[in-house]
């Protein structure tokens, strides 16, 4: 069954940015280029410093191992900040 996961990503720089596509290069590919990702879409956040991230998993488990590499154990629920990242995870939702 699908997984979907939804997050805002809030850069902890001072840069302000004008696309997604340099949200992504700043920070790294941020799931976009993960295996287990089957589907990634994002947006921009006005403001320029914040994106909206939408990852869709093939089954529950790709999303629980996905966390794992990055080192979060937690519940999708819970903020993180990913370990020398400069942005923050903020849940926004979750559906199977």
């Amino acid at each position: 069954m699908a997984y979907t996961h939804v997050s805002r990503l809030t850069t902890t720089s001072d840069q302000v940015f004008e696309t997604v596509e340099d949200f992504i290069e700043f920070h790294g590919s941020i799931g976009e280029l993960n295996p287990l990702v089957a589907d990634f879409q994002s947006e921009l956040e006005e403001g320029g410093r914040s994106i909206i991230r939408t990852m869709v998993y093939n089954h529950i488990d790709d999303r629980e191992s996905h966390k794992l590499q990055h080192g979060f154990d937690g519940a999708d629920e819970d903020d993180f900040t990913p370990p020398g990242k400069q942005y923050t995870a903020s849940f926004i939702s979750i559906s199977e």
